[in-house]
């Protein structure tokens, strides 16, 4: 006996319609429901398997998510004035908050 894919077709068909033509119980639908359900889920654990190895081998080899080196900005060079200038904006807000921090200007609270 050799194996005919016409022949299986109409085979598998006939016995579609032999099923289809039963009346099926509750139980039975609630049946095959249940077992896609397990299905699905044993499908979906398997991805999540093979996938969370593939991620692990790629950190492994190190091409997952390789960060690029950071780009440094190129300044002029430091003079006598920049220096100054920094100081002095540093000195200016120590005074700041030196005189916010002596008079307590406390903001109102608009919900009270």
């Amino acid at each position: 006996m050799t194996f005919n894919l016409k022949n299986a077709a109409h085979i598998f068909r006939a016995k579609l319609k032999e099923r289809s033509a039963l009346p099926k119980s509750r139980e039975a639908k609630a049946l095959v429901q249940w077992k896609i359900l397990v299905a699905v889920f044993f499908a979906l654990t398997v991805l999540v398997l093979f996938s969370s190895v593939w991620v692990y081998q790629s950190i492994g080899r190190g091409n997952f998510l390789s960060a690029t080196p950071p780009s440094t900005v190129k300044s002029g060079p430091v003079t006598k004035e920049l220096l100054d200038k920094t100081i002095k904006d540093f000195s200016t807000k120590s005074a700041t908050f030196d005189q916010i921090r002596k008079n307590h200007s406390w903001s109102a609270d608009p919900s009270l």
